[in-house]
């Protein structure tokens, strides 16, 4: 979306706006549940109060228009979050090798086993270790397909991310 600030918001500052918009709405009820007082009371007993309110302590009410002009201002907010859209940069993980068929197709010879090669853990110079590897797998004269699908094999750790 172009001309629109996005901004990320963490979670706890989503949690407190949450809590805020839980608490305001709660006070709303509370007021908007408070019998007015030019309204009759039948047999002079005033009615009760909703089950979610029993037993708590009256809450100091705001004026109407205030209480309500935060909940307004509040659901305005959130909604504003919760259109955001947020830009990810999501990694490819598809495989767009035109080799990839023939890798998968190349079939190896019976008692086939890979040379004892050391492990990659990322922690190395990448370069040095694909120089090793390549060495080592064609001085045993193996095909390029075996070699592209041996190397995953050999990453360990963070080098398998």
């Amino acid at each position: 979306m172009r001309g629109r600030e996005n901004k990320l918001i963490t979670r706890e500052e989503f949690g407190a706006m949450a809590a805020s918009m839980t608490s305001l709405t709660w006070l709303l009820q509370a007021f908007q549940y408070q019998a007015p007082e030019e309204a009759p009371l039948r047999n002079n007993i005033p009615p009760r109060p909703p089950l979610h309110l029993e037993g708590k302590e009256p809450v100091p009410i705001v004026v109407k228009e205030d209480l309500k002009g935060q909940v307004a201002a509040l659901h305005e907010q959130m909604s504003k979050v919760l259109k955001q859209t947020v830009e990810v940069e999501e990694k490819d993980y598809s495989v767009d090798n035109p080799l990839l068929d023939i890798i998968m197709r190349t079939t190896l010879k019976i008692g086939f086993s890979l040379p004892m090669l050391p492990s990659y853990e990322g922690t190395t110079d990448l370069e040095q270790y694909l120089r090793s590897f390549k060495s080592l797998m064609l001085l045993h004269r193996y095909k390029d397909a075996i070699i592209c699908s041996a190397f995953p094999s050999t990453l360990k750790n963070t080098a398998q991310l």
